[in-house]
């Protein structure tokens, strides 16, 4: 039976999903032929919300499909952010995987894919249900170690992660990343995180104990992509991050802008609506292969 779904037969369940001590904000796009179950992970100081429209376009093509906030962020914010103790651990040991757990037991006759923005791609490894998935797609996932970043970026970046990122947390007890257009606020340790991400060449897979990490056992097929003129992931950031999934079956495809008649993609604008004819398409043709 062909797939071909109408934006108006998508309806969108909002659904509350608890971890170990939170309650996460997730949403379910339904359709009504489902092949796969897709979550999608998103990147740090990025809103759910922000990919609505890309998780309407893979329910159009007969895929059910989760979108989630991290605690204490987006719409799984119940507290003051300057009390928030949240970390990249907890959000990728504890959030992703409660998720990865639901949809797995909820579909368990439907394979689960995930696809991760930046650091939601990063973060597979972490869980331990990781090997349970199907395929990964990853996009603009970075390793984040300083010098995989271009040359005229290393001091903006080194110089923020070891200075500027304490400085702030220190003075707002959190990370205002909205004032420089960096996504939403983050919690303190986040922030914490973020710099040791910079800072280490293990980026963010070793913010995890070794016994704690599963990014090695990971053999199912990984989609790595990358932009040419995203910056906070570079092409050389994205192909070192595919040494963490040291047995996976990893393709790494890095993409010129102008290869799409596109002026900029950058570290957003993948997911961005207009790019729905242009972009969208290479992620649920991979899924079908």
């Amino acid at each position: 039976m062909e797939v071909k779904k109408k934006a108006e037969e998508i309806y969108v369940e909002n659904i509350n999903i608890q971890t170990d001590t939170a309650v996460l904000a997730a949403k379910i796009y339904h359709s009504v032929i489902k092949k796969a179950v897709v979550i999608i992970n998103t990147a740090t100081g990025v809103p759910q919300y922000f990919y609505s429209n890309f998780a309407k376009f893979l329910a159009q093509k007969g895929y059910l499909v989760y979108t989630y906030d991290y605690r204490d962020v987006g719409e799984s914010s119940y507290k003051k952010l300057n009390t928030s103790k949240a970390s990249y651990y907890d959000w990728g040991k504890l959030d992703f995987s409660a998720v990865l757990k639901y949809a797995l037991e909820k579909h368990s006759k439907l394979d689960v894919y995930v696809i991760g923005h930046s650091f939601g791609g990063s973060c597979v490894g972490m869980s331990s249900l990781s090997t349970q998935i199907k395929k990964v797609v990853t996009v603009a996932s970075p390793n984040m170690y300083w010098k995989n970043f271009p040359i005229s970026k290393i001091p903006f970046v080194y110089l923020g992660a070891k200075f500027g990122i304490p400085i702030f947390n220190t003075l707002y007890g959190y990370l205002p990343t909205e004032i420089k257009g960096l996504g939403t606020n983050l919690p303190k340790n986040v922030g914490k995180d973020w710099t040791r991400s910079i800072l280490n060449t293990t980026s963010i897979p070793g913010l995890i104990p070794k016994t704690e990490s599963y990014y090695h056992l990971i053999n199912c097929e990984i989609l790595m992509l990358g932009f040419t003129d995203d910056w906070m992931a570079s092409p050389k950031a994205v192909k070192s991050l595919k040494n963490q999934f040291s047995n996976a079956r990893t393709n790494i495809k890095i993409i010129k802008p102008s290869e799409f008649g596109l002026k900029k993609i950058g570290h957003l604008d993948f997911f961005r609506k207009h790019n729905e004819h242009l972009l969208w398409g290479v992620i649920p043709n991979w899924l079908d292969e």
